[in-house]
């Protein structure tokens, strides 16, 4: 059981390259599967797909969504984003939720994609996509 879990911890960090900035949190006063539960149905409901779900760990990594604004010719190159939300215990029926953002440079070229990670500068710094999800969150509980 214990391997299992470190080779899914380890899949887990390979599958998310390098994230941007520190990661936005809010501790809930609930304990963990329900807020698992509230943070899956928020991810859905803000538009997010679910690309990964480790319940052990306590981490959901969304699929990535185009920023707007970027192009989307079959030339192009455009930037998009992926979440990871972390969810930790915090102490009796309390939970901590942590999102991070990571930045990936899509690039296109005819029919063939090729994507690289790492932290960039976006429009999207105020930090206003996790704090949506994390209000989204409050609402599900």
């Amino acid at each position: 059981m214990r391997r299992g879990l470190a080779g899914l911890a380890l899949a887990v960090a390979l599958v998310t390259p390098a994230l941007a900035g520190d990661p936005v949190e809010l501790t809930y006063p609930a304990d963990f599967d329900r807020v698992w539960t509230a943070a899956e149905r928020a991810l859905k409901a803000e538009g997010w797909g679910i690309d990964d779900a480790a319940r052990p760990l306590g981490v959901f990594v969304t699929k990535t969504q185009r920023v707007p604004g970027s192009d989307d010719a079959m030339w192009a190159i455009t930037q998009r984003v992926r979440l990871r939300v972390t969810l930790t215990t915090a102490g009796v029926s309390q939970t901590r939720v942590q999102i991070q953002r990571e930045m990936i440079r899509r690039e296109r070229i005819l029919w063939g994609e090729r994507d690289s990670g790492g932290a960039s500068a976006d429009a999207l710094a105020q930090r206003t996509l996790e704090e949506r999800v994390l209000a989204a969150i409050a609402r599900e509980r």
